[in-house]
């Protein structure tokens, strides 16, 4: 099962989650934890559960993602892009909403302020 098949299958609660074990360069061994110890140039995808949102959403490196992992769009789950997440800081729960709706419509729409 590739990871992503395996992200959307645990927020659908068909999969339990398990520790990942990580071994980068960044790291002398290898060590259960969360995504944080992964080196961020390695990160291109997280599925993450916004308590907030109370959803998931995506949050993916760039458009050169979605084109190599075409999955991420069929998990139907709303997708923020690396350099949109400054744009959301300060945003009231509503304006977030909003933004989740409009993301839902369309999904590689981008948040410009």
């Amino acid at each position: 099962m590739n990871p992503f098949d395996r992200a959307l299958a645990v927020a659908k609660g068909r999969l339990s989650p398990s520790p990942t074990t990580v071994n980068t360069s960044t790291c002398q061994q290898n060590t259960p934890g969360p995504l944080t110890m992964l080196h961020p140039d390695e990160v291109v995808a997280v599925l993450l559960l916004s308590s907030v949102l109370d959803s998931h959403v995506w949050v993916v490196a760039d458009e050169y993602v979605l084109e190599a992992e075409p999955a991420i769009l069929r998990t139907g789950f709303p997708i923020f892009f690396f350099d949109e997440v400054e744009a959301l800081r300060g945003k009231s729960v509503e304006e977030l909403e909003a933004i989740l709706q409009v993301k839902l419509v369309f999904p590689t729409s981008r948040v410009v302020q």
